[in-house]
């Protein structure tokens, strides 16, 4: 019996196949599982959304909305 698993993003529902386990991805930001029509490709790694991808990448840069606050 197949197990039914859902994309953390898109909520689709989705069937786990032993063959192909990798059905989901886990998010290396924050975790959360996402399929691969929900992915988002940052320098070479998959983000669950663009914001996961560009933390990843650019937290702790100062941006321009952190300069005009001094």
């Amino acid at each position: 019996m197949a197990e039914e698993i859902r994309c953390m993003v898109c909520s689709r529902e989705l069937v786990a196949n032993p063959l192909f386990p990798d059905v989901l991805t886990p998010c290396p930001m924050c975790g959360r599982q996402f399929c691969r029509d929900c992915s988002v490709k940052r320098g070479g790694r998959e983000f669950c959304g663009g914001r996961c991808g560009d933390t990843f990448f650019f937290a702790g840069e100062e941006g321009e909305s952190e300069l005009a606050e001094d």
